[in-house]
């Protein structure tokens, strides 16, 4: 059972979390929840559904696997979610930094966290790569962050643009004051994206274990000769020249992967405090009375499927569900998003009792998929703690 704490949450930063450290911080929040790889300790006067927490232990789990590491045994990542002593915090986690940042990861793998978002992916990498293999350049560091947490990025391009000036202009904001954590984020992830997709993981973190944080220019040159055999300027020169507009990795970092039985995919969500089904996906829209429920799916037949949900009772309010194919890209005019987004059509809509029940048909191609359906009960978040509800999903292939 999950208890409340008594203090009161303030504004949140928006920014980009460093990889730093400093000795002593503000006051710490209790540890309020304990799991296998996760405590979590926050100022947040109301503490998150079971679910969330579910998530996090998966997060840990997913980034050990993805990176083939393994956090020792009895060692836990502290994460503190820190809504109050904003100011404080802020200080501590920049470290003489001038960037306005929502968080940082200690070298000894605690996390602090003013996010929005409730789990913050990027900072659990720094964590576990801290914990299982140790520090190394920024420009590494937050390289793998951003490849292996679950956001895409843009990078920005002028057609008027020779090789060369591509060339440069990524390269010094890769290395723009890249002993410090004021590394360009975008170009460090897909360097490192580049690298793995190149010369394998296994070199990558090599690079990664040999490198220091301290390691200049040519330090990395010559490291990368040894591993890979290519040199700093090559490896650039063969990178920008088939750059993509932006790169798409892991999508379902939150979902399991829930099989079909049969000809039928079927979900029943348990909708309470209690449930590892609903967590907060933002602790903001958390205590607006918003949460979410979501899964992973396989589609092995191109074609057409309704997808029906049925929510009950109907003092539950949702929005349409999002689906979206994992490792696709899907680009606006407005940038790129972290995946393609399935178009759909509603197609019926009915209550019958106590229930309501929407049916959209979706075209899905073959791939993996996850399924996230908002829910909400605003304008009252103490409603949900009494809660016993459900949100049933079936899927099947039209004839």
């Amino acid at each position: 059972m999950y208890r409340l704490l008594f203090f009161i949450i303030t504004a949140l930063i928006i920014g980009v979390g460093l990889a730093c450290e400093e000795d002593t911080p503000p006051r710490l929040p209790d540890i309020v929840w304990e799991g296998e790889k996760i405590r979590y300790g926050t100022t947040d006067n109301i503490l998150p559904p079971a679910g969330t927490f579910a998530r996090f232990e998966k997060v840990v789990s997913d980034i050990e696997i993805e990176l083939g590491v393994s956090i020792p045994e009895g060692k836990k990542i502290d994460y503190y979610y820190l809504g109050a002593y904003i100011d404080d915090w802020r200080e501590f986690c920049k470290s003489g930094h001038e960037k306005v940042i929502p968080g940082c990861t200690k070298y000894d793998g605690r996390v602090f966290s003013f996010y929005e978002d409730t789990i913050s992916v990027h900072e659990l990498i720094h964590a576990v790569m801290f914990i299982t293999i140790g520090t190394s350049h920024s420009l590494l560091s937050e390289g793998f962050a951003v490849y292996f947490s679950d956001r895409s990025f843009f990078l920005d391009d002028d057609e008027n643009d020779s090789a060369q000036d591509r060339i440069d202009r990524i390269e010094n904001a890769m290395f723009a004051n890249a002993v410090s954590a004021d590394v360009d984020y975008e170009s460090a992830g897909y360097f490192v994206g580049y690298l793995i997709n190149e010369y394998g993981l296994e070199a990558t973190l090599e690079l990664y274990r040999q490198a220091t944080q301290s390691s200049t220019k040519q330090d990395l040159n010559r490291i990368l000769v040894e591993l890979t055999g290519d040199s700093l300027e090559t490896i650039f020169s063969n990178m920008v020249a088939d750059m993509p507009q932006c790169h798409v990795e892991y999508v379902g970092y939150y979902s399991d992967l829930v099989p079909w039985n049969e000809k039928q995919w079927h979900y029943i969500y348990e909708i309470s405090y209690d449930s590892n089904d609903v967590y907060a996906d933002d602790i903001v829209s958390f205590h607006d009375g918003f949460l979410t429920v979501s899964s992973l799916f396989e589609i092995e037949s191109d074609g057409g499927y309704l997808v029906t949900i049925t929510m009950s009772p109907l003092d539950i309010g949702y929005t349409e569900p999002y689906i979206t194919r994992c490792n696709e890209i899907y680009i606006t005019s407005e940038g790129a998003y972290s995946a393609f987004i399935v178009n759909d059509e509603r197609i019926n809509w009915d209550i019958v009792g106590d229930e309501i029940t929407d049916t959209y048909l979706f075209t899905f191609a073959v791939g993996t998929y996850e399924l996230m359906i908002p829910i909400s009960y605003y304008p009252d978040i103490n409603d949900f703690f009494s809660a016993s509800d459900f949100v049933e999903v079936t899927i099947v292939k039209t004839e």
